[in-house]
């Protein structure tokens, strides 16, 4: 008979416990999942999942699945499961069924403080299990713990560079990116890594230096190089690098004005963007965002608009220009920026840059 919430949703904790005691595998993994399931989490319950996880050699060849399920129910019950932590360490390091690993390491980030006790076998299990599912889920789930796992960064940069199998270079960037964006290393790892011939590692390195802000002002060099020389999906993610940057990646304004004229849309929606973010101000950035005003998408002409309205100029080429697009324009949404803009300017802009 299925244990659930829909058969009786007043159980007792208690009865679903008993039930993990079970000979039989699938009764067990139907009250670890109703288990996981209860609300207010049943604390109560830890120790006996803990008994379930550490059956590793059970006869029953689908008793997997019962483990499985216990381990979830653990992450599901959340910080107050942390005792459970050196269980999952012990068996991450000795189990053979990678399922059960890989489970271990989506796992262990949800058991809270407790956790940090296992960065070093997560480390492990990113870097040397042969499985690269187990990989994967293990760098996630650094990035996932974040700064406390900073003696992670090392093997981090080391696997990223490697760069062999591109789901691990994926999440060991992500969790870099967590861990510690203002690490020269590992900015200095992406900036290389603009140049790798595989071109989901550069979207990579780009996607991650544009989430770290500021911190990823030392590869604004490479990033430029990547606007100019590579695929739109990466030159999208550079201008976007760029923008976030800001005032640090000013001397990208040439590639990102150059970008303007590009085919893809969203590109030119991140470079425009991007300009009115780095600064400063000159007449070749205010000429070439008073010309993208002309731009069929909406997206670019408000853009464009936000990026003239922070470098609050009123000359007569800004006014001009955004007049004549508040008489033309159709979209309601740019139509009314562009007004707001023109009220702005006309009161506190500046005559020239």
């Amino acid at each position: 008979e299925k244990i659930g919430t829909e058969t009786d949703p007043e159980i007792p904790v208690l009865i679903l416990i008993n039930a993990l005691e079970d000979k039989g595998w699938s009764k067990v993994k139907a009250a670890a999942e109703e288990l996981g399931e209860m609300e207010p989490k049943p604390k109560a319950a830890v120790q006996a999942l803990i008994t379930v996880i550490k059956k590793q050699d059970h006869y029953l060849a689908l008793y997997w699945s019962a483990r499985i399920a216990a381990i979830r129910a653990l992450g599901k019950i959340g910080p107050d499961a942390g005792r459970a932590v050196p269980t999952l360490i012990t068996t991450a390091s000795t189990e053979r069924d990678p399922r059960i690993r890989v489970e271990i390491a989506i796992v262990l980030p949800k058991l809270g403080k407790d956790a940090n006790a296992a960065i070093p076998e997560l480390i492990k299990m990113a870097e040397k299990d042969k499985n690269p599912l187990v990989s994967v889920e293990a760098a996630r789930s650094l990035g996932i713990i974040g700064p406390d796992a900073i003696e992670a960064m090392p093997v981090l940069v080391k696997i990223f560079e490697e760069g062999q199998n591109p789901y691990i270079c994926e999440q060991s960037a992500y969790a870099m990116g967590k861990i510690e964006p203002s690490s020269k290393l590992a900015v200095d790892s992406f900036a290389r890594s603009l140049k790798d011939d595989d071109p989901r590692i550069r979207n990579y390195a780009a996607k991650t230096l544009a989430n770290i802000g500021p911190y990823a002002k030392n590869a604004a060099p490479a990033l430029t190089n990547a606007l100019i020389t590579d695929d739109d999906s990466i030159r999208l993610e550079a201008a976007k690098a760029l923008g976030n940057i800001g005032p640090y990646a000013k001397y990208a304004a040439p590639a990102l004005i150059q970008s303007l004229d590009a085919e893809n849309v969203k590109l030119r929606q991140k470079a425009v963007e991007a300009l009115g973010k780095i600064g400063p101000v000159n007449k070749d950035v205010v000429k070439a965002v008073v010309k993208i005003l002309k731009d069929f998408n909406p997206e670019v002409k408000l853009n464009a608009i936000q990026a003239l309205v922070k470098y609050n100029i009123n000359n007569s080429e800004v006014m001009e220009a955004l007049e004549k697009l508040s008489e033309k324009e159709k979209n309601l949404k740019v139509k009314d920026a562009v007004d707001e803009a023109i009220i702005h300017l006309k009161k506190s802009g500046m005559p020239s840059a």
